[in-house]
């Protein structure tokens, strides 16, 4: 199909965003009794707030939740399904350990020779090849998998706020040792490779995704990844004869971005106006010099660095460290009087790490004490969660658990999320109502001030999640092929004995513009106040609105190209699975390749040309002998996998115009929470019910698996999936 004819598709899909002003009828499910009414409307909640609280509901997910909202109330039982998510006793589901323990596994399929050809021991994670896929298959195994979907949901919102990406940055890939040796707060560091800290950074959103807002503030400021990505490592006190002044980088978007936004706020989201009717800004340009000057003599921690035994005046650390946080070279702090936002510091007047450390503290908790911080991040937690416009009022509530968490705790996250989810706002947007002649439920959702474009890469995550699919990790075996001469290998994978069920993928930004550590910019993906030219800058909203306009960030990543790519995604998964290598076959040298099958192998013939794939060890050879792959499929043999109850559901159709209502409502259900409209819904089943019709008077697994593949292809690119309420 042209790109045009596929971007036109897709602007029709979003129609279902942005045509509406008022309630819409979505569609209606059939009923027998009114215990069935019970049990289908509990499972329509459960499945709407699952949606919002994890990384796409599961049919098991949805059965136990409804359950407990029938024993208990809609309300209570999600309250307490929160309470067991934030639960101390829930184990976290932390990435670099996951990726510590990919590299493990994948390390003890490798082999490695020097240029001498003596095998190399003890091998490191830099002989490790395709290093940046580790991060991904921890991101990937821990969201879809992982018990604790709500701190990783939280987590992923908080990533997006504090936006750090990989482009441009050699060291954030680079499979160069962080040395044992480092000296500071943490102790020692181990050895390991460097690609790691991005992994670590993440972790500050899962470790306290639940915790203190302050603390994340904190954490991600002393971090190294941060340090780089903003420029505020190695960033010295001013030397006006030299005519050197602070770097102003992380200073500006500590504010604008992390914490209290451009423009003063009330709790209701509204701007606070000036006497000529303008919004009242935050900060101003004196105010980025004076923060500037408090983020210098931070730097990487290390012997003889900013570190060092000295104690409390070293220099900056030129060793890359990004496993343990940064530390303050006292000699490089701007020890003058700074003023802030609400306060103003002193001038140190005894140097050491200490008081220049309290000079950070300060800024970072002017910022938190700040009036804008509270209504600027629960606006962009609740786009992440929930919607895309909040009501003033909703806001005005989810604000009120940021300031007092209920025991005077400022920045509770754990209070945060749990306003957001259980306000009566996130609940309006699915409503449904019984009717009679015949019975059934009709479902009404309540328009485009209720609903958000959903992510690309959490329709992605749902859609596994939602259809099962089942994960296989497999070793192959490798060998020279039959033909003489050889002309390559063939490589044969174990599918009846895989290595793991892990979801270990890979990144899927070509196809959907998204994926975790390939953020852009620090604006993230897309603008939280993105509006696209055309009926939604047009639209106008209701006056609970706090800015009065409303807002489609997600359509910013959304293009021909895109969604061209994201339809054959779907449609791949559901018909086949994904398959992506790990490891493949060969070798990966310090210097010019050579051929490690051959017999014996046969060595670079210059060691000292280090190619793309060097491991940065000199004269080392990492020689592959097995490849592996993750593949995921929607497999139907699966014990409850859920493309197996679609076919199983299909294989019953009756041979009528009205043959697929079993299988629609199955789908609708399970992907779009109920609300996929009668229109949609009516033109699927006739489409199915003629491909019912050409099979004839019976129908076998292979057609009725066929129906069912064809359903789910269509609902996970249609509008009532691609945009949730």
């Amino acid at each position: 199909m042209p790109k045009r004819k596929f971007f036109a598709l897709w602007l029709l899909i979003f129609g279902g965003l942005i045509g509406y002003s008022k309630s819409t009828e979505a569609g209606t499910f059939s009923v027998a009794t009114r215990d069935e009414l019970l049990v289908l409307t509990s499972k329509l909640q459960a499945a709407q707030f699952l949606t919002h609280a994890t990384f796409g509901p599961t049919q098991a997910a949805i059965d136990a939740l409804a359950t407990r909202m029938r024993e208990i109330g809609t309300m209570a039982a999600a309250s307490e399904w929160i309470d067991q998510q934030t639960a101390t006793t829930l184990s976290k589901s932390l990435h670099l350990p996951t990726a510590e323990a990919y590299i493990a596994q994948d390390l003890a399929l490798c082999t490695a020779v020097n240029s001498s050809g003596a095998a190399i021991t003890p091998l490191t994670t830099a002989h490790v090849p395709n290093r940046t896929n580790y991060r991904m298959n921890a991101w990937f195994n821990n969201t879809i998998q992982g018990p604790d979907q709500l701190r990783q949901r939280t987590a992923w919102a908080l990533s997006q706020i504090i936006a750090v990406g990989s482009g441009g940055f050699d060291n954030f890939t680079t499979d160069s040792m962080e040395t044992a040796g480092g000296i500071g707060p943490n102790g020692a560091v181990a050895t390991k490779s460097r690609y790691l800290g991005q992994i670590d950074f993440y972790d500050i959103f899962v470790d306290n995704a639940f915790g203190s807002y302050r603390d994340i503030l904190q954490k991600v400021t002393y971090h190294g990844i941060m340090g780089d990505w903003l420029s505020s490592r190695g960033n010295a006190k001013a030397n006006v004869a030299a005519n050197q002044y602070p770097d102003e980088n992380y200073a500006r978007e500590v504010m604008q971005l992390f914490s209290i936004g451009l423009a003063v706020l009330n709790p209701d989201g509204t701007q606070v106006l000036d006497g000529n009717n303008e919004p009242v800004p935050t900060y101003d340009q004196n105010t980025i010099r004076e923060y500037a000057k408090v983020f210098t003599g931070l730097g990487y921690n290390g012997t003889g660095g900013a570190y060092n035994t000295s104690g409390n005046t070293g220099g900056f650390q030129t060793g890359v460290r990004y496993l343990t946080p940064m530390t303050m070279a006292s000699s490089q702090h701007d020890v003058g009087a700074k003023t802030l936002l609400g306060r103003n510091l002193l001038a140190i007047t005894t140097v050491n790490r200490a008081n220049c450390d309290a000079d950070v503290t300060a800024a970072l908790d002017s910022l938190f004490q700040h009036q804008s911080c509270a209504p600027f991040i629960c606006n962009r937690l609740i786009q992440r969660l929930v919607k895309s416009n909040p009501s003033r009022s909703y806001m005005t509530r989810v604000v009120s658990a940021f300031n007092n968490n209920g025991n005077n705790v400022r920045g509770d996250l754990k209070a945060v999320v749990r306003a957001i989810l259980l306000d009566p706002e996130a609940w309006q947007p699915v409503r449904t109502q019984y009717l009679r002649n015949p019975n059934r439920i009709l479902v009404t959702t309540m328009g485009t001030e209720d609903t958000r474009v959903q992510e690309p890469i959490i329709n992605y995550t749902r859609a596994i999640r939602g259809l099962k699919g089942v994960a296989y990790y497999e070793k192959g075996t490798t060998s020279l092929n039959t033909a003489v001469p050889p002309t390559g290998v063939v490589t044969t994978y174990d599918s009846a004995n895989p290595l793991s069920n892990d979801f270990r993928l890979q990144s899927r930004f070509n196809e959907l513009e998204q994926s975790p550590y390939l953020t852009p910019s620090v604006f993230n993906f897309y603008l939280a106040d993105y509006q696209p030219s055309g009926d939604i800058a047009n639209f106008n909203p209701s006056s609970r609105i706090p800015l009065g306009e409303v807002v489609t960030p997600e359509v910013q990543i959304l293009n021909a190209i895109s969604a061209n790519r994201t339809v054959n995604l779907f449609r791949t998964l559901v018909l086949s699975g994904i398959t992506q290598q790990q490891m493949n076959v060969g070798s990966f040298l310090a210097g010019t390749p050579g051929d490690p099958l051959a017999v014996p192998p046969v060595l670079p013939t210059d060691p000292s040309v280090k190619n793309a794939t060097s491991t940065n060890t000199a004269n080392d050879i990492t020689t592959m002998l097995n490849s592996t792959r993750c593949r995921v499929v929607l497999d139907a043999s699966a014990p409850f996998a859920s493309l197996a109850t679609q076919a199983n559901i299909a294989l019953t159709m009756p041979n009528s115009p009205t043959g697929p209502t079993a299988l629609i409502e199955n789908i609708d259900l399970l992907l779009c929470q109920g609300t996929m409209n009668d229109s949609y819904r009516n033109k699927l089943m006739q489409v199915l019910a003629n491909r019912r019709a050409s099979f004839g008077t019976s129908v076998d697994n292979t057609e009725a698996l066929t129906m069912a593949r064809s359903a789910l292809i269509s609902v996970l690119n249609s509008p009532s999936f691609l945009v949730s309420k």
